[in-house]
């Protein structure tokens, strides 16, 4: 059984280019975002990871090469990097016309995302724990000058003075081309910046316990899941953690009449030093190797030797460049009745509202800290150098809501060696989101790093209110004969704010058509096939990510203003 757009299907009966998944073969592959998990799994799904820091490692993905794809976990909108991959049960990946029931936002492909349920019933509840302890450290790393190479070329083959090249205290002897300290005339064996930042293995945990069963009438998985991961950076003030909760229940009410209520929540930390990643890397790619990575006395911060003052390795240090701490609260929900029909065998009406709340919680605390040269034929070996950063505070908050109210008719039938399989969704989206953020410049003191205790003089603050909403109607015909030859047919309407009134509509029809020629008479005593298999698909797709009112011509967007046909 396949999971695709608002339903499963049998793989042999498919007419659609659909990869799936399981649960099972991502589960116990350890990787600090659950998007990493995907490389490999699919064919046509491509996946790269980003960033390696923890927090800042989701990965991206692409179907066929086109651009992000829409993703739904348990039918609403959503990234799962911070799924717990302990509850996936399925993952599908639509390509080409299969994804076309999602209409206006299908134009890049579809990964849909299914997460455990109760087993079948009678059964007990089975009480799973997975953890695992695994450290990662770097595939490949640049390979950079030795402080001797460094001087030689910039000397010798660029004609630069050995004072760009080098601190006053270093000399440089061309006949052995050796860089040599001339305070103690030893040779000097420099440094590699990357090198030293790094470090050459880091730990990662991941713990998740489960509850899964059945009882008569209540099917259940309940969930508990954390995750910490270590960063690569020697000596940095980095630290993320995740926190996963999940429960669906399953209630045959009736004999007919049966309900679902799923809620999940999730909570991200980012507490760390104060840097970004292309910060830090550019500063360290520029790091000369013949500057000290630390001065003998380490509460003098080094610098890199470049005109502009740069300290990557100091930015890592709370103490000196001061923290970010990113928290991020995901509560999701849904419940669903469905109710069989006993006058029409085969039909169903199930009725369902989605739901799910994101509280995001941001604060910058930013420090000026200085940095120093170092000459130790001096009597005070440390002069200033410069200043990195200024003080700033800054906070900001988001919370955004979203609510899915969805009306689905399902009927399937089957007479003779005919199977048909009819849906009908009518479903709507409503989202809500609420910005907020203040900062100022020169707190009285760190001890007590808040905005009232900031100077005035620079504050900035802002709130943003926006909100958006689409409806939707799709269909869809699965019909078969002798699960041989089988066709499929969509149709879905859209509507979005983001469109004016008079073009807000949009339609995405989708023809499919299979034959399993493998079941044909001639094919099936044919030990090299087991499941031939000829298909095509037609099918119209959309991308609506356009801004709110991009459809009116006196609105555009300057220095942050917004500015009607010139005024702001």
């Amino acid at each position: 059984v396949v999971v695709v757009g608002y339903g499963t299907q049998q793989k042999k009966t498919l007419t659609g280019a659909v990869a799936s998944i399981s649960g099972e073969d991502i589960a116990l592959r350890p990787a600090p975002n659950t998007s990493q998990l995907l490389m490999g799994q699919a064919a046509g799904l491509s996946v790269r990871s980003g960033s390696g820091l923890p927090g800042e490692d989701f990965a991206t993905l692409r179907i066929r090469n086109f651009e992000a794809p829409l993703i739904i976990v348990d039918g609403i909108v959503a990234t799962f990097g911070q799924v717990d991959p302990n509850d996936i049960e399925n993952i599908s990946v639509l390509k080409d016309a299969a994804a076309s029931i999602y209409g206006a936002r299908a134009g890049n492909g579809v990964i849909l995302i299914t997460t455990k349920r109760g087993t079948d019933r009678g059964e007990g509840a089975k009480f799973t724990y997975n953890g695992t302890a695994s450290w990662a450290g770097l595939t490949f790393e640049p390979r950079t000058l030795s402080a001797n190479d460094y001087v030689n070329l910039g000397y010798n083959e660029q004609g630069q003075s050995l004072a760009d090249l080098m601190p006053a205290y270093l000399g440089w002897d061309n006949e052995r081309k050796q860089v040599y300290d001339t305070t103690t005339g030893e040779d000097f064996a420099g440094n590699d910046w990357r090198d030293l930042i790094y470090k050459e293995w880091t730990l990662q945990t991941q713990h998740n316990l489960s509850a899964r069963g059945r009882s008569e009438d209540i099917g259940y998985f309940i969930s508990l899941g954390f995750t910490d991961t270590e960063s690569q950076l020697e000596g940095a003030d980095y630290t993320h953690t995740r926190y996963n909760i999940r429960t669906n229940l399953d209630v045959n009410l009736t004999k007919n009449l049966t309900a679902r209520l799923d809620l999940s929540y999730f909570q991200t930390t980012l507490d760390k030093a104060n840097f970004n990643t292309n910060t830090l890397y550019n500063r360290l790619n520029g790091g000369k190797p013949t500057y000290l990575y630390e001065l003998p006395d380490k509460s003098y911060p080094s610098h890199t030797g470049q005109a502009s003052v740069q300290a990557p390795n100091y930015l890592i240090k709370k103490d000196f460049a001061g923290t970010i701490v990113n928290r991020d609260n995901n509560l999701r929900g849904a419940i669903s009745l469905t109710y069989d029909l006993p006058f029409i065998s085969g039909m169903s009406i199930t009725g369902s509202l989605n739901m799910e709340a994101q509280n995001e919680w941001n604060k910058l605390i930013q420090k000026r800290f200085a940095t120093y040269d170092y000459d130790p034929s001096l009597d005070n070996p440390y002069t200033l150098y410069g200043y990195v950063n200024r003080d700033v505070i800054s906070v900001n908050a988001d919370r955004d809501m979203e609510l899915l109210p969805k009306l689905t008719v399902k009927y399937d039938t089957e007479w003779g060696d005919n199977t048909l399989n009819a849906l009908f969704v009518a479903e709507s989206t409503t989202f809500k989101r609420d910005y907020l953020m203040g900062s100022r410049t020169d707190p009285l003191s760190f001890e007590a790093p808040y905005l009232n205790y900031s100077s005035r003089a620079e504050l900035d603050n802002a709130e943003i209110f926006s909100e958006s909403a689409r409806k939707s109607f799709v269909g869809r015909v699965n019909y078969s004969y002798k699960d041989k030859y089988l066709f499929s047919a969509t149709m879905r309407a859209d509507a979005t704010a983001r469109y004016s009134v008079e073009g807000r509509w949009g339609y995405f029809p989708s023809l499919s058509f299979g034959w399993r020629i493998s079941e044909e008479d001639f094919m099936k005593d044919n030990s090299a096939w087991n499941n031939l298999k000829l298909r095509a698909s037609y099918g119209i797709m959309g991308n609506d990510a356009v801004s709110n009112y991009d459809f009116l011509s006196g609105y555009n967007i300057a220095n942050g203003f917004y500015l009607f046909n010139g005024d702001p």
